[in-house]
């Protein structure tokens, strides 16, 4: 029997699976299916035990044991892994990154690119003792709850997650290289953004961009603009004075969403 109990799963700060419950008897037989990026993968490591949750538990029948068949790898020889492993330089760092946010390469290799490198990212600012519960969003949202205000999204998790899951290999590989590069200086680059984003010092987030490797393109396109672009359709129609709220990352660079509300006529005031 497998039990999932009250079942709560988050990457960055985004719900993947939330208070989410199952009972499967013995003998049953039930398939999983899904969108790319919606869980599938990661709903088994939870139950396999190699990572976990946020909150909740999953339960096997002791006398059971749990067969699993590894994903394909990317297409090619190599899987995005084996390649960052094939140099030195490479592998020392990616091998730190594992080591210190407390996951293993087996793990990730088991994920396609773009989400082995959304939790090598995850898994690093863990190590760095910073609680997603005390982030701004869940503030916000309590705050706003609170006060009987009304909260909104301008986009759904899927949405987000198919920004990442429709990157060619290609780019994905190289958001995973470039976060193992990253993942080192973490706890600075932390520092650094929170530091500019509390002064509200766009200059210096901005900043950030040129410190490390430049983005990729097609990354910035589809992670980035692209988002920008939509939710300032999502937000043209709106009276009054809305409250938005998103990440650093969308308020400095080309087409930042300052400047694509700005361009609509909006006028922006930071809220301290």
């Amino acid at each position: 029997m497998l039990k999932i109990n009250n079942l709560t799963y988050r990457i960055q700060g985004r719900p993947l699976f939330e208070d989410a419950s199952l009972v499967l008897p013995d003998g049953a037989k039930a398939g999983f299916v899904g969108k790319n990026g919606t869980g599938k993968t990661t709903l088994f490591h939870l139950i396999q035990g190699h990572i976990g949750a946020d909150s909740g538990s999953t339960e096997v029948n002791k006398k059971a044991r749990i067969g699993a068949v590894a994903q394909e790898a990317p297409a090619g020889d190599e899987t995005v892994l084996e390649v960052v492993l094939a140099a030195d330089k490479e592998r020392a760092a990616l091998l730190k990154a594992v080591r210190d946010g407390g996951t293993s390469t087996q793990l990730l290799s088991g994920y396609e690119s773009w989400a082995a490198a959304m939790l090598l990212s995850a898994a690093s600012q863990q190590a760095l003792h910073v609680s997603q519960d005390d982030g701004v969003e869940p503030a916000l949202i309590a705050a706003f709850k609170k006060a009987g205000k009304p909260i909104g999204g301008l986009e759904t998790v899927e949405r987000q997650f198919r920004a990442f899951d429709t990157l060619p290999e290609a780019a994905q590989a190289r958001l995973l290289v470039q976060t193992v590069h990253e993942a080192d200086g973490m706890k600075a680059l932390y520092d650094r953004i929170l530091t500019a984003w509390l002064k509200g010092d766009m200059a210096a987030i901005a900043k950030e961009d040129e410190r490390g490797e430049q983005p990729d393109l097609v990354v910035e396109d589809a992670v980035l603009v692209a988002r920008n672009r939509d939710w300032a359709r999502a937000i043209e129609p709106m009276r009054g004075q809305p409250f938005i709220a998103v990440g650093a990352g969308h308020l400095t660079g080309r087409d930042n969403l300052i400047d694509l509300l700005k361009d609509r006529g909006f006028t922006i005031t930071r809220v301290q």
